[in-house]
């Protein structure tokens, strides 16, 4: 397949990655009649996914490249809360019989800071990030639920990207080389060479 027919292809396969999403969530205040709050949390959770999908990374390279992550918590919670928020991330390397999924667990506490996490690095051809059915709970503080009478938000937000491209000193050679091949013919470009533009989307 010629070169540039080959990066067309690519680029059109890049139209349906997904390289990174943000969900946000809303929860709160708790109901009159009391009751567990973990409701209310799993309904938020269930809202986002309804309206945003499940999947916040669905990404894929042509051969197993390492791709570097980043997980990022923002919370904006009510000035009384004392209670802490668990989030289980859920990432799947691989497809076919050599899939595996694995679990990252992070705390959002007092005094509710932004969370930042780039230290898992994936060798994989493909890699989904989901927040899982269960993926959040909460821990109450001083005897309290963490819904009070003030709304709380929780932005949840995952990125990839390829850090080693194994193939490239080989597509940039043979760029060169017909490169310079049409040069001695005395064209710029090997005829027929039309290269599609990068796309992406959602």
């Amino acid at each position: 397949m010629p070169h540039d027919q080959a990066f067309a292809r690519q680029a059109r396969a890049a139209d349906t990655l997904r390289w990174g999403g943000r969900t946000s969530l809303a929860w709160g205040p708790k109901s009159p009649a009391g009751g567990n709050a973990n409701v209310n949390l799993q309904a938020a959770l269930n809202a986002a996914r309804g309206k945003l999908g499940s999947q916040l990374v669905n990404a894929h390279w042509r051969w197993p490249i390492q791709w570097k992550t980043l997980v990022c918590l923002v919370p904006q919670f009510a000035p009384d809360e004392t209670g802490s928020v668990d989030v289980a991330v859920t990432w799947t390397i691989g497809s076919g019989d050599a899939q595996q999924s694995f679990q990252t667990n992070y705390t959002v506490g007092p005094p509710y800071l932004t969370v930042l996490d780039n230290t898992v690095d994936l060798p994989a051809a493909d890699v989904q990030v989901t927040l899982a059915q269960g993926a959040l709970t909460q821990t109450p503080g001083e005897g309290k639920t963490l819904s009070t009478a003030s709304v709380d938000f929780l932005e949840v937000a995952i990125f990839v990207a390829p850090v080693t491209e194994a193939h490239a000193l080989l597509h940039l050679a043979e760029s060169l080389e017909a490169l310079l091949g049409a040069t001695r013919e005395g064209g710029w470009m090997p005829p027929g060479f039309h290269p599609e533009p990068l796309g992406y989307d959602r």
